[in-house]
C-alpha cells in the first residue's frame, strides 16, 4: 500500500496556529495566562479541522462510516470527514491481482493433477466489499479456489490437458 502523506492538513494547521498566534500576541502582552488559553484553543481548532481532511488517491475510494453506521463514498480527491465521529476504510479500485496456491486435485477420470492459478479482479462497488463482506480479497481468493477445485473435479484429464488456458 502506498503512502500518500497529507501536506495539505500540515498546512492548514500552520496557518491556522499562525493566524492564533497574530491575533492573541497582543492579548498575551496583557493578560499571559489569557492570552495563552486563546491561543491554546486555537490549537484545539487547528487539530480538529486539520485531522478531518483527507486525500483519497486517484485509485481509491473512501467508505465513510458516522458513528458505526454507513454514511456515504468518497473520493478519489480531499474531502473532509468530521474527526472522532467519522471513520474511514479506503478501498483499491484498481485491477488486484492474488496467487491461487498450488492444489492438488483429482478429475473426473480419477487422474491427481497440481493445479495452481492467478486471480486478477476488481472492486466496483466499496460499500458492498466494506459493509456485507468480512474480508473481501480472502473471500475472492476462497471462492476462486472453491470453484477451480468444482471445475477441475467436473473434467478428464485430456479435457484438462486440452483448454489449458481457458
Amino acid at each position: 500500500m502506498i503512502l500518500i502523506t497529507n501536506y495539505i492538513s500540515m498546512i492548514i494547521f500552520f496557518a491556522i496556529v499562525g493566524v492564533g498566534f497574530i491575533i492573541t500576541s497582543p492579548i498575551m502582552y496583557g493578560n499571559p495566562v489569557f492570552g495563552s488559553m486563546i491561543f491554546g484553543v486555537f490549537i484545539i481548532i487547528a487539530l480538529f479541522i486539520s485531522s478531518g481532511i483527507k486525500i483519497a488517491a486517484q485509485w481509491e475510494k473512501a467508505v465513510v462510516f458516522r458513528l458505526g453506521k454507513y454514511s456515504s463514498i468518497k473520493g478519489p480527491g480531499m474531502f473532509f470527514i468530521i474527526p472522532m465521529i467519522d471513520e474511514l476504510r479506503m478501498v483499491d479500485t484498481r485491477i488486484l491481482t492474488m496467487d491461487i496456491p498450488k492444489q492438488q486435485m483429482i478429475t473426473k477420470d480419477n487422474v491427481p493433477v497440481s493445479i495452481n492459478g492467478v486471480l486478477y479482479f476488481l472492486v466496483s462497488d466499496p460499500e458492498s466489499a466494506v459493509v456485507k463482506v468480512q474480508n473481501y480479497s480472502y473471500a475472492v481468493s476462497q471462492f476462486a479456489q472453491a470453484a477451480l477445485r468444482d471445475v477441475i473435479g467436473g473434467m478428464t484429464f485430456d479435457e484438462l490437458l486440452a483448454e489449458r488456458e481457458q
